[in-house]
């Protein structure tokens, strides 16, 4: 937001209505001239102020205007699905509630390394919201309950 409370374009280029959605910007693609078809969500770094951008494979636009695709260590593109998007600060680490893989959520590291968080299998619903404290704590919202629960933090 700028100085006269207006918000300010960081991403993204302009699609006429009825133009068909664009594919996901390739990595290097600066971010002014990057296109979006669909994002399901959005998380951020506070501390390197990366912006995570789940359009079903995950991407990273980075403080310089740069779009990257974050990979898995075999060097595919990291596929996150529709599920929801959070950043522990405590640990420095993205959150992901996968939606396909029995409702997991897990901790992504930038190089697209899944670390499984058991405690919280089972207790999340594919359609729940996430969002992580400073001290690495997770609260839930269940959409179909109503109910919003905390998990953590957790050791290690």
């Amino acid at each position: 937001m700028d100085g006269q409370g207006r918000l300010t374009k960081v991403a993204g280029g302009p699609r006429a209505d009825g133009d068909p959605l664009p594919n996901p910007p390739v990595d290097g693609t600066p971010a002014a001239e990057a296109r979006f078809g669909f994002v399901a969500n959005l998380a951020v770094d506070p501390r390197s102020h990366d912006l995570y951008i789940n359009m079903l494979n995950l991407f990273r636009m980075t403080p310089d205007g740069v779009i990257r695709t974050v990979k898995e260590p075999n060097g595919q593109t990291l596929a996150v699905g529709y599920g929801g998007l959070a950043f522990d600060t405590g640990r420095g680490l993205l959150i992901h509630r996968d939606p396909f893989k029995q409702l997991t959520v897990s901790y992504l590291s930038p190089d697209g390394m899944r670390s499984p968080i058991p405690a919280a299998d089972g207790q999340i619903g594919r359609e729940d919201t996430i969002v992580a404290t400073s001290d690495s704590g997770i609260y839930i919202w269940n959409r179909e309950g109503g109910k919003v629960r905390y998990l953590g933090p957790m050791e290690g």
